[in-house]
């Protein structure tokens, strides 16, 4: 099937294996997902599904808006809804991996890549730090509600709180997570109130004077 694919006009695979030549990790891309990527490729999303599938690998997918671990990146297309412009299927999410799949997806996409922005994660820190040293220009940004759910999720199985305890601890969490957010939101409205007093004053045009 992957040699099928390859056949293909303008599809990309990478099939990933050890020394002992197991597989760990197999890359996705097709001509039509390039084409979404020049297009609308500025912002990506990195999803993970949850879980890993029944050999243990893990899915991923780059969108625009994968175990085996199925990863996509994502790009958000005119409609606003997610289109996949890269898909993957690793073994693990750790640092040589995950390098070798986005280098790939550099060495497939020299102009496109470029373009990139930002990135969106969840909770997965690896990922962070391999997308900030691949990707130097761009900005990685935390999901808010993953990082939120997460968090709720091991206050409720690893520290044994109180309810009320969880939701002190929930509150401060969601404070630290929206602080930034609300400084740049309360930045960009000082400074639309101070852009008035940047601009020169426009005085009004005369088109001359008539003697009566």
């Amino acid at each position: 099937m992957l040699h099928s694919l390859k056949q293909v006009e303008g599809s990309e695979v990478l099939l990933i294996q050890d020394d002992l030549d197991i597989t760990c990790g197999i890359v996705l891309q097709t001509r039509v997902q390039k084409l979404a990527l020049e297009q609308w490729g500025e912002n990506l999303t990195l999803d993970f599904t949850h879980g890993t599938n029944n050999l243990g690998f893990h899915l991923g997918i780059f969108e625009t808006d994968c175990v085996m671990l199925c990863r996509q990146f994502v790009a958000t297309g005119p409609t606003g809804r997610g289109i996949p412009v890269l898909d993957f299927l690793a073994l693990n999410e750790k640092d040589v991996t995950m390098t070798t799949i986005f280098e790939f997806f550099k060495e497939k996409n020299p102009v496109a890549w470029q373009r990139i922005q930002t990135f969106v994660i969840d909770k997965h820190f690896v990922e962070w730090r391999v997308l900030e040293k691949c990707f130097p220009d761009a900005f990685v940004l935390l999901c808010q509600f993953h990082a939120l759910a997460y968090w709720k999720k091991i206050l409720r199985s690893k520290f044994g709180l109180k309810a009320f305890e969880r939701d002190i601890v929930q509150r401060c969490f969601a404070n630290m997570m929206y602080r930034c957010v609300c400084h740049v939101r309360n930045l960009i409205i000082f400074t639309q109130f101070c852009f008035y007093f940047l601009v020169p004053l426009r005085r009004p045009t005369c088109g001359g004077t008539k003697s009566l």
